[in-house]
């Protein structure tokens, strides 16, 4: 339940800002970009910039 809301939060900041990678690990307390695209593959299938790319909007 706690990984869906963080997903699904993650998945928010990516969506709605130019956010980095980088700052988003760093965010939800990540020490490691890595470890934090492991995360979110893991529970979407993709990597954040993968996500990032299909799904931001291209005027942020």
């Amino acid at each position: 339940m706690i990984d869906a809301f963080v997903t699904i939060e993650m998945k928010r900041r990516l969506v709605v800002s130019s956010v980095t990678t980088q700052q988003l690990a760093y965010d939800f307390g990540f020490e490691d970009a890595s470890n934090f695209v492991k995360y979110f593959k893991n529970q979407t299938d993709m990597t954040p910039s993968q996500f990032q790319k299909q799904y931001a909007d291209p005027h942020i």
